[in-house]
């Protein structure tokens, strides 16, 4: 009740500077909804929200057993990586298709005219590889080749898998690479071929490995927890170099309103599955929620002024607390989850999805939209 009852306090002096006529018009629009957010339904609706994604399905599972620590090289069963007539005159060696980047989701048909698809890979670095292939056909098989190219020829490695099963390999050295596919039976239906190799190698565990392989959120020896190749985290110390702010800043005819969100110094108490992240203030195609923990450094202020007619100076959040302060166990108890989104594309936060965002819990910004990626 006493965390109430400061934000009520808060909400009667937002409501007496505007009917007594001191805020501007633009601001007036935005305490008049301020007002809104000092009501438990509201923070009922953030924390809904947030719950709600928590359900999502987090994709698929990697065991220990699936990912071999290394591959053995056949240089005596090399297959042509150059098409070539057959005696026919029919064209039959491999259909050749190359991966741009370092994750592919993409179908192919596999023919009798074409036994053998290759899909080659290049990587500049050691990577971790997970893939598989996908197929109504249960004699397909996936295998990796190590290719040659001065010598136009793909060798065989003992790394195989029949179709729906994971093809994983902890550290895939720099160089050129082929996923060979090809039936042991019938030919003639459709296959999926999905790779991820973003992620440095040597992972000792998965986080969140998406439904399709396209995202994957893998732990490392040191503590670093690492999405598609970006650092998210330490998991052993808990930090994340990230910094937020957020400043409103309006001035006019001599006066100014000013309302500033800040994070740093950041904890980390989990992180999410890779996600699309819609919302008014920051949007993302692929981010990932970074789960603030106690003794994160929150900072909110608010100040209006004009001359000779009022000055109002405020560091008191939301929830009625003073800042700048860490976080606490009444914070994450009590008041829903604290969450940073992290556009993985540059490793910034976009957004602070929180009670503590003084535009979610005014009403005056839309809930987020949040999605898990497949």
């Amino acid at each position: 009740m006493r965390a109430f009852y400061v934000k009520i306090t808060a909400a009667l002096l937002s409501v007496l500077l505007v009917t007594t006529g001191l805020f501007s018009p633009a601001l007036k629009a935005e305490e008049a909804k301020s007002n809104e957010k000092m009501s438990p339904i509201t923070e009922k609706a953030i924390q809904q929200v947030q719950e709600s994604f928590l359900k999502q399905n987090e994709g698929t599972t990697i065991q220990k057993k699936q990912v071999k620590k290394s591959f053995k090289v056949d240089k005596k069963k090399g297959i042509s990586i150059k098409r070539k007539p057959s005696t026919n005159g029919k064209l039959r060696t491999s259909a050749v298709r190359s991966i741009d980047g370092l994750a592919i989701n993409q179908s192919a048909v596999l023919t009798e005219e074409d036994p053998v698809d290759l899909w080659f890979l290049s990587t500049s670095s050691p990577q971790a590889l997970i893939s598989r292939i996908t197929s109504p056909n249960a004699d397909y098989v996936v295998q990796l080749f190590v290719v040659d190219f001065e010598t136009g020829q793909a060798y065989p490695t003992d790394l195989i898998q029949p179709a729906g099963n994971l093809l994983g390999l902890a550290n895939l050295p720099a160089g050129d690479y082929a996923f060979g596919i090809t039936s042991g039976g019938e030919f003639g239906d459709s296959y999926t071929l999905q790779v991820n190799a973003k992620n440095p190698p040597n992972f000792t565990g998965a986080v969140s490995l998406s439904s399709t392989l396209q995202y994957f959120v893998a732990e490392y020896a040191n503590g670093d927890v690492v999405a598609n190749g970006t650092k998210v985290y330490n998991k052993q110390s808990k930090t994340a170099d990230y910094e937020w702010k957020r400043v409103f800043y309006f001035p006019h005819d001599g006066k100014f309103e000013q309302r500033t969100h800040s994070i740093s110094h950041v904890k980390v108490k989990k992180v999410s599955a890779p996600v699309s992240y819609s919302a008014s203030y920051g949007s993302s195609s692929e981010a990932i929620l970074v789960y603030l923990d106690v003794d994160t450094l929150f900072m909110y202020h608010q100040s209006s002024y004009a001359s000779g007619q009022y000055y109002l100076d405020t560091f008191v959040d939301t929830l009625g607390k003073t800042t700048p302060r860490y976080l606490d166990l009444d914070d994450l108890t009590n008041y829903g989850d604290h969450i940073l989104a992290v556009d993985l594309k540059t490793g910034k936060p976009i957004d602070f999805f929180s009670v503590l965002n003084f535009y979610y819990a005014a009403g005056i910004e839309k809930l987020p939209t949040i999605q898990t990626l497949n």
